[in-house]
């Protein structure tokens, strides 16, 4: 069985980047797809209304990566 995880790159508070975590994981990749377009989009409006709300420039770069694995099923 084919999951999709969706990878972000957090960064600390000065800006540094480092390690990639998983905030969500789907089944389909259409379902991945578009959280990745509706999270990106979100973190654009934020950065463009100069709100500090998640997701924003100061908890992850805006791109994120979607990555496919497979698991065995029981």
């Amino acid at each position: 069985m084919k999951i999709y995880r969706v990878i972000a790159q957090q960064c600390d508070c000065e800006g540094k980047y480092y390690h990639p975590v998983c905030i969500k994981t789907f089944s389909s990749k259409e379902s991945a797809v578009k959280f990745k377009e509706n999270w990106e989009n979100l973190w654009q409006e934020h950065l463009e209304k100069k709100e500090c709300k998640s997701p924003c420039w100061y908890d992850s770069k805006k791109e994120l990566e979607i990555v496919e694995e497979y698991v065995e099923e029981n």
